[in-house]
């Protein structure tokens, strides 16, 4: 959505012919265009700034409490993957691609692939990982965003893991 920000000069250039350079009504269009022009400036910044974007600080911990995500130390960067993230869990269907979305993210990982291991049982492995929490905080995440049933199995190859060549 874009923001208007001339309203009374788009009302004046629309006045028909007959009304053009008419002091009066252009003082008419003036007075309520300047009104308008404040509300709609008022509108856009209650807009604006009371999304996870702009939030910062407390304003980021009333999201988290609302939807169920503590901050546990993280400062805002981190703390607004993690709203969006819970957000994702939130509203999950369970689906494969939402799974590995919510598992990838929070597993700060560079990729994320799966293996089927059976009927409703997967394995995901995230590769490169820098988790953006405890462990135990992820894997609740995941097992709340995949549909009941399934079981999974959570695998993190970390960066600078060192094994065998052919390993992974």
């Amino acid at each position: 959505m874009n923001q208007i920000i001339n309203h009374t000069a788009q009302a004046i250039d629309r006045l028909i012919t007959q009304y053009n350079e008419s002091p009066n009504i252009e003082a008419i269009i003036t007075a309520y265009g300047t009104q308008v022009q404040e509300l709609e400036t008022m509108f856009f910044g209650v807009l604006n700034e009371r999304s996870i974007q702009a939030s910062v600080g407390q304003q980021l911990d009333n999201f988290g409490t609302i939807i169920g995500q503590p901050r546990q130390g993280f400062d805002d960067e981190v703390y607004r993957v993690l709203l969006y993230n819970r957000i994702a869990q939130i509203n999950s269907q369970g689906t494969i691609e939402e799974v590995i979305s919510i598992f990838k993210t929070l597993m700060g990982a560079s990729n994320a692939i799966y293996d089927v291991l059976g009927p409703a049982h997967i394995s995901l492995n995230a590769m490169d990982v820098n988790p953006l929490g405890s462990y135990t905080d992820i894997i609740r995440a995941v097992t709340n965003a995949k549909p009941v049933g399934v079981a999974i199995d959570l695998v993190a190859t970390h960066t600078g893991y060192m094994g065998f060549d052919g390993d992974i």
